[in-house]
């Protein structure tokens, strides 16, 4: 990959392609649960490279803007959050939740210097248990999407955050290499298990840790159906998994078998951070040829947010800072346990790392540094879909700049019909009959 290409799509900051054009999506700003209650206490945060605070009101409502008083620039995240507006502590300035100043305490009674500008102030939505943003052109705001995760109720949703030190793009190339999973979260080929007992603590139709990986470019962004000969009656069959990339952030990945809309989103802090939000929601049962469920919840049922985010390794003590920072981190080599990787017969015995998939994950993609130099790579097949997302990004950056089209906007896609699928299917069958969302597949 080109330098200028990695230098296009990863960085995010005001002013760049990407950046603008992460811009016009309607961003996951924090969980609505980080302010609990109106007049709350404000809360710093960082997102595509701006320095924010966030508050809730006295009347509930959320307000998103500039960290800095418009004064003398001091942090309103020091400020007082009382009666309508977030005070500075500074010299007294009071701004509403729309950047409109209320109060200037050292200006003269009859003044109106307060009048004469507005501070930066964000458009915000509440959804789904997230506290939305949007910080491109005030002309230009689209609908929210409307994810089938969103439709169901808070009971059937959990929601997990989690700090990542790298750029949002080298995190969410994880979801686009298909076939790490045999090796970093198992391994148990290269330990010398039987097959016998892999059977019996990985229930994946398929084993192979190669094969055939198809894409396409969609309306919405992209997907790639990875082809595997499955364990039992590979004669016959073929085990297909297709993953879901819909603009700008989100990626869906398939069950062991079925589909689901559960998806992972990359936010872009700054160039060099990313909050990873995972969201699991039990959803509504539907028959049509495969199954709509999750890997470990029941659809119809309350999900239990304890156990994902103990699964998941996102319990905020337990896990992570307050901040989301993991508490399994590079100073520390993620926990790595050496004695565990020579008990060649124990689960994650091959990495070492004992704190789940998504640590894992984050392992290998900050061990890469924020943003690598991808013209080191000597890429392979199992890359494919890496190769062709990279280049999907590239040429959306530059249909942005150069004729102002966007992903998912300016083609509308149904957002709760967009699921990743895996199935076992007669061998040979085109991928793309099984992908839901085939038929808002574009082709270049």
């Amino acid at each position: 990959m080109l330098n200028e290409d990695i230098e296009l799509i990863t960085r995010v900051g005001a002013g760049t392609p990407m950046g603008e054009m992460l811009r016009r999506y309607w961003i996951p700003a924090m969980l609505a649960e980080e302010l609990p209650e109106p007049d709350g206490a404000p809360k710093r945060i960082r997102l595509l490279g701006e320095d924010l605070v966030a508050f809730r009101d006295t009347s509930g409502r959320v307000g998103i803007m500039d960290l800095h008083c418009p004064h003398r620039l001091a942090s309103l995240a020091l400020g007082r959050n009382e009666e309508g507006g977030i005070r500075c502590l500074y010299h007294g300035w009071k701004i509403d939740v729309e950047g409109h100043v209320l109060e200037t305490p050292c200006e003269p009674p009859n003044s109106r210097f307060k009048d004469s500008f507005v501070h930066t102030a964000y458009e915000v939505r509440e959804n789904a248990d997230l506290i939305w943003v949007y910080m491109g052109p005030k002309d230009k705001i689209p609908p929210l999407p409307e994810f089938n995760w969103q439709l169901v109720p808070s009971t059937h949703r959990s929601i997990g955050k989690l700090w990542e030190s790298c750029n949002f793009i080298q995190a969410m190339e994880g979801l686009m290499d298909t076939y790490h999973s045999q090796l970093l979260h198992s391994g148990f080929e290269v330990l010398g298990w039987s097959k016998e007992k892999i059977a019996t603590v990985w229930k994946r139709p398929s084993r192979v840790s190669y094969g055939v990986i198809r894409s396409e470019d969609t309306s919405y962004g992209f997907h790639y159906g990875a082809i595997r000969e499955p364990v039992k009656d590979a004669d016959t069959l073929d085990h297909i998994r297709i993953t879901e990339y819909v603009a700008p952030f989100y990626c869906m990945n398939p069950p062991d078998l079925g589909a689901s809309s559960k998806p992972f989103i990359f936010v872009p802090i700054d160039d060099e951070n990313t909050m990873l939000y995972e969201i699991v929601p039990a959803e509504e049962s539907i028959e049509q040829g495969l199954r709509i469920g999750t890997k470990y919840f029941a659809p119809d049922q309350p999900i239990d947010h304890e156990q994902h985010l103990r699964r998941s390794t996102m319990r905020l003590g337990p896990d992570l800072f307050e901040d989301y920072r993991p508490k399994r981190n590079a100073s520390n080599n993620y926990w790595q346990d050496r004695e565990l990787m020579n008990r060649r017969d124990e689960l994650n015995a091959f990495s070492g790392i004992d704190g789940g998939v998504q640590t894992q994950d984050l392992a290998m993609i900050e061990s890469m540094g924020v943003i690598e130099d991808r013209s080191k790579e000597h890429l392979g097949s199992s890359d494919l879909a890496v190769i062709a997302w990279r280049k999907r990004l590239v040429r959306a950056v530059h249909d942005f700049v150069e004729h102002g089209e966007l992903m998912a906007i300016d083609a509308p896609v149904d957002y709760k019909d967009v699921r990743a699928v895996s199935g076992l299917v007669p061998k040979g069958s085109d991928w793309t009959e099984i992908a839901w969302t085939a038929k808002a597949a574009v082709h270049h």
